[in-house]
């Protein structure tokens, strides 16, 4: 056990170190060693400097551009295999329902007609998908192609009684008034 005298003591002592400590902070930090003046001789310029840079500048922006597009096509492909692939017989379709602004105008008019022409089955039947990897395989200027691979939960009966498969598919790209749309989607 500490007696009184000896908790002062203590105390005393962490505060003198403390009170140092601040001390050698700010002698440090107000009395910083001054840099020695650098001469510099003047330069003389007897050519007019050429920008070099120009062509790498552009090819750098489109670079960039190109990178960026591909990061778009990427994201937007992950998001719709992830929704297109998971699906609940409880839930009628909604999943291919809610990605119809995705796509483009003709895929999208031959999914409703293929919606139209489905049933749902009575017994219960669902999927989960999720994304493991994705790689454009195919890009230009208004076209691109993505492979998927996936994950696959599908669950027969009840959701206890599931399965686990892995399945690549394909999703094909096109822009539509400098957006991209889904114009194709073709499981492997």
């Amino acid at each position: 056990m500490i007696t009184p005298q000896q908790r002062r003591t203590i105390i005393l002592v962490l505060l003198f170190g403390l009170v140092l400590l601040i001390v050698l902070l700010l002698v440090r930090l107000l009395y910083k060693p001054k840099a020695a003046p650098v001469k510099s001789e003047p330069v003389t310029q007897t050519q007019q400097a050429e920008p070099t840079n120009m062509l790498s500048q552009e090819a750098q922006k489109k670079e960039q551009e190109a990178r960026s597009a591909t990061a778009d096509v990427l994201s937007l492909a992950k998001q719709f295999v992830a929704r297109f692939g998971s699906y609940s017989n409880e839930s009628t379709f909604e999943n291919i329902r809610d990605l119809l602004p995705l796509m483009s105008e003709s895929y999208a008019q031959k999914t409703e007609a293929d919606l139209a022409s489905k049933v749902a089955p009575k017994e219960y039947y669902g999927v989960t998908t999720r994304v493991i990897t994705a790689k454009t395989t195919a890009s230009s200027a208004d076209k691109a192609t993505v492979l998927l691979n996936t994950q696959r939960q599908e669950s027969v009966g009840s959701p206890q009684n599931s399965q686990v498969k892995y399945q690549e598919i394909q999703v094909g790209f096109v822009k539509e008034a400098g957006v991209w749309k889904i114009d194709s989607a073709t499981w492997k």
